[in-house]
């Protein structure tokens, strides 16, 4: 069974209008009409969506100014002729079919979006309008930097990129290259916000000199960073884990949990930001039980206080032995308390390491807990059961 019409036999729904036209036609078009495209991309051989796609968009080919803009269509065929093969593709490159991209008429994108619904095409209209008077006021800019030079054309220049969503104006190398010409100080921060990237950031600036031991270059090069008032906050947040990780290798965990906080103070709502503040409570935080057994993730790097109800075995006064029974890995314990409320019924801190610990316990009250130092060891695979007796 064909999963798709082919494009000629939709023509009735198109009131006698032209179908969409290949992406190689349509940059030809564009080019010599100076008109923006509208690019579907989509598998008509092996997308079982490729029906629902091809009748959306014809609808909205069919509602739409037909002379405002150039519908194409990219069929990215399983079964692909040499020729279908050498064929021009669309700037972005699709991992997740359907697709749509609206490219102005240098083919340079201004729009993106992947896994689209027949129901996304249907409201792609206003997307288009809204883009085009977006590519409208970026070559405002740029034609108006044609006459400038030095500052005022860096100026221009960086507020056209500006005009345009990040990820989209990041392919525009040409006028990139040009802010980095113009200034090459790039004090602004301008060219460093279409060319900054996390993973090169942390392999080069961070990881590069941790290695060589030039701690204090990292951390200036960061601040120097920080300086830049074009970067975005996503841009800032990322730096700032650099920082993190800079001062955490260091051997400076609390300025590394400072810097984490710092981060979320830049945006709270961001992902960064709630995955910062997950990183500092790890760092923290008690690690609160649910049973008499800890697991590979209830372990942290460093003493962090692990915290078991014992209300069920701790029932009386009395003399008890504590054993912490590993089934795999080695986690570290020392300091045991047993607490009821804020009260310490029986407290141990003599920093001694061990898997067995003795207290007695003269008066209880209230439900007990156990309060332990902890500390996970090499792979932190270190598991097991609380065994609790009372001699």
């Amino acid at each position: 069974m064909k999963l798709y019409v082919p494009l000629i036999l939709l023509s009735g729904v198109f009131n006698c209008m032209a179908a969409p036209v290949p992406y190689s036609e349509a940059l030809e078009l564009a080019k010599k009409d100076k008109k923006n495209i509208v690019v579907v991309c989509t598998g008509s051989d092996w997308l079982p969506s490729a029906n629902d796609i091809e009748k959306a968009y014809a609808s909205l080919e069919k509602d739409f100014p037909q002379d405002k803009v150039i519908w194409a269509l990219y069929d990215e065929k399983e079964k692909a002729s040499e020729a279908e093969l050498k064929a021009p593709k669309p700037p972005i490159g699709v991992w997740n079919f359907p697709a749509v991209q609206i490219l102005d008429s240098e083919a340079r994108p201004v729009f993106y979006a992947e896994g689209i619904k027949p129901s996304t095409l249907m409201k792609l209209g206003p997307i288009v309008e809204k883009y085009e008077k977006l590519i409208d006021k970026r070559d405002g800019l740029w034609n108006a930097a044609k006459d400038k030079s030095g500052e005022e054309a860096y100026v221009l220049i960086a507020k056209g990129l500006d005009a345009m969503p990040e990820k989209m104006a990041r392919y525009y190398k040409p006028q990139i290259e040009q802010l980095a010409k113009l200034d090459p100080s790039d004090k602004t921060g301008a060219h460093m916000k279409y060319t900054f990237g996390f993973l090169s950031f942390i392999e080069k600036e961070i990881n590069g000199r941790i290695k060589d031991q030039k701690f204090d270059e990292a951390k200036k090069y960061i601040q120097d960073c920080l300086k830049k008032p074009a970067l975005t906050t996503y841009q800032r947040q990322m730096l700032m884990a650099g920082m993190f990780r800079l001062q955490k290798e260091q051997g400076n965990l609390p300025a590394a949990l400072d810097s984490l906080k710092a981060l979320v103070k830049i945006d709270p709502k961001t992902e960064f930001a709630q995955g910062a503040k997950r990183m500092v409570a790890y760092y923290t935080q008690p690690v609160k039980m649910k049973n008499l057994s800890w697991s590979q993730g209830d372990n942290r790097p460093l003493w962090i206080p692990m915290l078991f109800d014992v209300s069920s075995v701790m029932k009386e006064p009395g003399t008890y032995e504590i054993e912490f029974k590993h089934r795999d890995g080695h986690t570290k314990f020392r300091n045991p308390v047993i607490k009821s409320g804020n009260n310490e019924l029986v407290k141990v801190s003599d920093d001694k390491e061990s898997n067995k610990f003795t207290v007695t316990i003269s008066k209880l009250s209230g439900r007990p807990i156990l309060q332990i130092d902890s500390q996970g060891t090499g792979w932190f695979a270190g598991c097991g059961d609380v065994i609790i007796t009372k001699k």
